[in-house]
């Protein structure tokens, strides 16, 4: 959870960083000629990780405009 601006700014780093990732590995992915549920599998994680910190800071920010 996060609980200070600062806190909030770094996880924005990491959404950022995160985003260009996996945008890394899907480019990666693609080229190597996987089949569409191997892609899939190889780039879930990431995502899934990605979308949970993502929904984490739209948490935050919902708490933070209802004080």
């Amino acid at each position: 959870m996060i609980r200070t601006a600062a806190e909030y700014l770094a996880a924005m780093k990491r959404l950022d960083a995160g985003r260009k990732r996996i945008d890394g590995q899907r480019a990666i992915l693609e080229r190597s000629g996987m089949n569409p549920s191997e892609f899939k599998r190889a780039i879930d994680p990431a995502l899934c990780f990605h979308l949970r910190l993502q929904e984490e800071v739209d948490s935050h920010i919902g708490i933070r405009t209802t004080r």
